[in-house]
């Protein structure tokens, strides 16, 4: 049994939010370079005598505005849902054992079995615990104490989830 103690910061949620939705913040880049080379190819088409040089670091610069626009729009819109959930950074003690991973904090308990887990990934962070696509349940590294506590949950992890577990060591 490993039993390892945490207590979430914003900073932690809003880290395993774009963990968790990387492939679509890669779409969405590349849909944004895709959409200001159209846009600056249609607008060289249409007049190539009066296409000014200034319009390519404007479009480039659009694009960067948007995509960062959009990281300031995701971390605001997480601190502002976080604030309205109670308990939210209080202490939380994971139990990892053979039948699966208990949570268990003053406001609330949860007790997830190793077959409901569809997917465990490492990052150089975080321990994430899908319990669906596009759920996961996370602990953060800086809760273990030593890198023993992290190589008996990998261990445990690989037998009870097989190629489920995705780890990075």
């Amino acid at each position: 049994m490993i039993a390892v103690e945490v207590s979430y910061t914003d900073s932690d949620y809003v880290r395993v939010i774009r963990f968790m939705v990387e492939r679509q913040t890669k779409i969405f880049m590349i849909m944004l370079v895709l959409g200001a080379i159209i846009m600056t190819l249609l607008l060289y088409r249409s007049n190539p005598e009066g296409f000014h040089w200034w319009a390519l670091p404007a479009i480039a610069g659009l694009v960067f505005f948007l995509f960062y626009f959009a990281r300031f729009m995701q971390r605001f819109n997480i601190g502002r849902q976080l604030k309205g959930v109670p308990g939210i950074k209080e202490p939380y003690v994971f139990t990892f054992n053979e039948e699966g991973i208990a949570i268990a904090g003053r406001l609330s308990s949860t007790n997830i079995k190793w077959e409901a887990i569809v997917k465990a990934c490492e990052s150089s962070t975080d321990f994430l615990f899908y319990t669906t696509k596009r759920f996961a349940q996370f602990l953060p590294k800086r809760a273990f104490g030593h890198n023993e506590e992290m190589n008996e949950l990998r261990v445990l992890l690989s037998q009870r989830l097989g190629d489920k577990a995705r780890l990075l060591a």
